[in-house]
């Protein structure tokens, strides 16, 4: 099986028409907040986002879930990726494990 050539990028190192996607909030349609944009999986050849991985808190754990990058949408009233899910629906979905994508080198985000 060939190695995923997909990689994390940190939310830090993400821009977008609002500045970085650091501290953006993940918000459902009814604007509750499920977490926070921890970063993207993307794919360095095609430069395109894959995932958001949105970081999530519950009493005992911390979640890392794979938000597929449809559909989603910048809410710029609020700062927020707004998400066509609920805190289930988000439940639901892979959580990102820290071997499953290696970080996106500065070659790879420069290169073009």
């Amino acid at each position: 099986m060939q190695p995923s050539r997909l990689r994390h990028l940190d939310a830090s190192q993400v821009e977008t028409p609002l500045g970085t996607l650091d501290n953006v909030e993940v918000i459902d349609p009814t604007e509750r907040t499920l977490g926070r944009v921890e970063g993207v999986i993307v794919d360095p050849e095609e430069r395109h986002v894959r995932y958001y991985v949105v970081e999530s808190h519950d009493w005992f754990k911390t979640h890392r879930y794979l938000v597929p990058e449809m559909p989603c949408r910048i809410d710029p009233a609020r700062k927020a990726l707004k998400v066509e899910l609920d805190a289930d629906g988000l439940a639901h979905l892979p959580e990102l494990r820290d071997d499953e994508f290696p970080p996106l080198s500065a070659d790879e985000l420069h290169r073009r």
